[in-house]
């Protein structure tokens, strides 16, 4: 009977953390804080391609892209890297390497809205990439506009960044793992009325665990599903109205991180933390 309770223990706990690192098929290594392509990481490494002057159709194999856009960073050509790396993008494709990369490669050619954007949109992939955390900071930290974050208190703020270690999807799986785990301790119960006592601890701490890991991956979900942009152009008027016609209410820069709250034919209406609010066109951000 203990071994049965020990093993359901060491699921419970297995059930808990393993998840949501295997589904991410993280890096063992790591990368300098200056912007560096990371190589062979979404995808196996392949030989570079001719470059794209050379060839009129872009490669079949998003992969081959992906190597081909590396080459071209390593060669010193950032504008030919980033255009095949957001070639993959426009055709569907979706990696945080990729869009690591892709924000590097901006962040050379000077493009701090669009690096910015495609660090914030790589992280939501790799919440625990201190490459791609790093180079955010350091994007943001260049940017013109200096945009505090609404003040939290220290739970809050806590509450955070421990569900920020977690995607929404790593979230769910580590619950379900702990709700079968649960399960599996009722199933026990039933058949070794001996262990009740241990397996009645099991299953409270189970319980709580559920509860505390649903919590988490409710706020992270519902970050993740919060409507943010970055200004892409250099200086964007933000009008009281969804027309050139309206008055500028303030300016924002490229680089700032706004939310979206509502949105008007080609026009969306953006708030940033200070409770600034107004109507920017679509065409000069892009939706994270």
């Amino acid at each position: 009977m203990r071994t049965a309770v020990s093993m359901a223990a060491a699921a419970l706990v297995c059930a808990a953390f393993v998840p949501a690192a295997a589904a991410r098929g993280e890096k063992a290594g790591s990368r300098d804080r200056e912007p560096a392509p990371a190589f062979g990481i979404s995808a196996p490494r392949r030989a570079p391609s001719p470059s794209p002057a050379a060839s009129p159709l872009p490669p079949a194999d998003p992969r081959e892209a992906f190597v081909r856009g590396n080459s071209l960073y390593e060669a010193g050509k950032y504008k030919e890297a980033a255009d095949e790396y957001e070639g993959r993008v426009r055709g569907g494709y979706r990696g945080g390497n990729l869009f690591y990369n892709l924000g590097n490669a901006c962040l050379k050619l000077d493009r701090k809205g669009k690096a910015i954007l495609y660090y914030e949109k790589a992280l939501l992939l790799l919440p625990r990439d201190q490459d791609i955390k790093s180079n955010l900071d350091y994007a943001i930290s260049i940017a013109e506009d200096r945009i505090q974050p609404p003040r939290r208190s220290w739970a809050a703020r806590r509450w955070d960044t421990a569900a920020g270690w977690f995607n929404a999807r790593e979230w769910r799986y580590a619950a379900a793992g702990i709700f079968w785990c649960l399960c599996a301790a009722a199933v026990a119960l039933i058949y070794a009325p001996g262990a009740r006592p241990a397996l009645v601890r099991v299953a409270a701490a189970a319980a709580v665990l559920l509860v505390v890991v649903s919590a988490a991956g409710v706020t992270r979900a519902l970050h993740e599903r919060r409507e943010r942009a970055v200004i892409l152009d250099h200086e964007a008027k933000i009008r009281y109205g969804p027309s050139e016609k309206d008055v500028v209410a303030f300016i924002l820069h490229e680089g700032a991180v706004v939310e979206v709250d509502n949105e008007k034919g080609e026009w969306c209406q953006v708030r940033i933390p200070d409770g600034k609010a107004g109507w920017v066109e679509k065409r000069q951000c892009g939706a994270i």
